[in-house]
C-alpha cells in the first residue's frame, strides 16, 4: 500500500507518457496477481473458521450432556449410599441415560 501511495506521488509531478502507463499497469497487474492469491487463501481461512465453530459448539454440548449425566450418576450414588431410602430403578437402568438418549 505504501509502495502504491509512493508510486501515486511519484507520477503527480511526472507528465504522464508511455513509460508511466506501461509501469502503471504493470503495478496494476501485480496488484491483481497478489488479490488472486489472497482470495482463495481468505476462503479457506473462513471455512475452516466454520468448521471449528461447528466443532466447538459441538463439544459444547457434549460437555453439557457429560455434566448431566455426571450429576445423574452423583444422585445414584448418593442414594445408594443411603440404603432407606427411595431408589427409582428406572433411574438406576444405564440404558434409560438421558445422555445416550441424545
Amino acid at each position: 500500500m505504501a509502495r502504491l501511495r509512493a508510486l501515486q506521488e511519484q507520477y503527480r509531478e511526472r507528465p504522464i507518457t508511455r513509460a508511466v502507463l506501461l509501469d502503471l499497469i504493470r503495478s496494476r497487474l501485480v496488484l491483481n496477481d497478489l488479490c488472486n492469491q489472497i482470495d482463495p487463501i481468505e476462503a479457506s481461512i473462513r471455512r475452516r473458521m466454520r468448521e471449528l465453530e461447528t466443532e466447538w459448539r459441538q463439544m459444547k454440548k457434549l460437555e453439557a450432556r457429560m455434566l448431566a449425566e455426571k450429576e445423574r450418576v452423583g444422585t445414584i450414588v448418593e442414594r445408594v449410599k443411603d440404603p432407606y431410602a427411595p431408589v427409582d430403578m428406572r433411574e438406576m437402568s444405564f440404558h434409560n441415560s438421558p445422555a445416550l438418549s441424545k
